[in-house]
């Protein structure tokens, strides 16, 4: 990895031939800079914060709290790889039995994707998932609505790049093998953006198991009504440390509801 000052003249040279900020960006992550450490050079050799219109990103510092419109949001904890924060507050409880009383009548078996084009194309029903989905697109519910412009608001990144909000119930013994979020290449439908991010919000909590696995890190989130999880992903390899799993539910059920963030536009399914 190149050292602060070599950085600092490779960023002016590239933005002297016309390079976008986003593509600088690109090239930092691929000699292994974090998203983080990007802004902050970006931002010192051009001045300007370059990952607000290129990544999603949360606010910079180290903040216990964050404001977002009237709501408070309580920083609980956050890691730098993954670049993952755990926030508590996100949802109030009126919010939870709102989405869940939008997704109970339109759940059906959970679908794993394995391509990236509408359901009849590129998903099918696996045991990987054992577990109940549906999805709210916008515009089904002013509460659903506001609550994406919140994730909007937190993660500096435009509504329309995020698919409709996935609601997803688990039963006792339900679970999530370890996988991914991001697409492979070869996946991919033409004309789709990756998935750079993830927004899990917890919608009640299960009396017992059901926690979100990082086996990687060995790190476990347990559910907690209102709370929410985000983890960034911004290159689409291993390297993320985002290899995820939702842990066998031992007791009660458990609801979460998600939104995943493309790097463009998404045609909804």
């Amino acid at each position: 990895m190149i050292a602060a000052d070599e950085v600092r003249s490779y960023i002016q040279a590239q933005r002297g031939t016309g390079m976008a900020s986003s593509a600088i960006v690109d090239d930092l992550l691929r000699m292994g800079w974090h998203p983080g450490s990007i802004d902050r050079a970006i931002n010192d050799a051009l001045g300007e914060p370059a990952m607000q219109s290129s990544r999603p990103r949360l606010p910079d510092g180290h903040a216990t709290r964050l404001q977002l419109g009237d709501r408070t949001l309580l920083v609980q904890a956050r890691w730098q790889r993954p670049d993952a924060c755990l926030l508590s507050g996100f949802l109030d409880a009126a919010e939870c039995a709102e989405i869940i009383g939008l997704a109970e009548p339109l759940l059906r078996r959970s679908q794993v994707r394995v391509g990236d084009g509408h359901a009849a194309a590129g998903s099918v029903t696996l045991y990987a998932r054992t577990s109940e989905q549906a999805w709210i697109a916008p515009g089904q519910s002013i509460i659903v609505d506001r609550i994406q412009a919140r994730v909007a608001d937190l993660t500096h990144w435009p509504a329309g790049w995020m698919e409709h909000l996935q609601v997803v119930r688990y039963g006792v013994g339900a679970d999530f093998s370890p996988h991914h979020d991001f697409f492979p290449a070869s996946d991919r439908a033409e004309g789709q953006g990756q998935r750079v991010a993830t927004l899990i919000m917890y919608l009640n909590t299960p009396a017992q198991g059901g926690a979100t696995s990082f086996p990687d890190i060995e790190m476990e989130i347990y559910p907690q009504q209102g709370n929410a999880l985000y983890f960034a992903y911004p290159c689409a390899t291993a390297d993320s440390l985002t290899l995820h799993a939702g842990v066998p539910l031992v007791a009660g059920e458990k609801w979460i509801a998600t939104f995943f963030l493309r790097d463009g536009t998404w045609e909804g399914r």
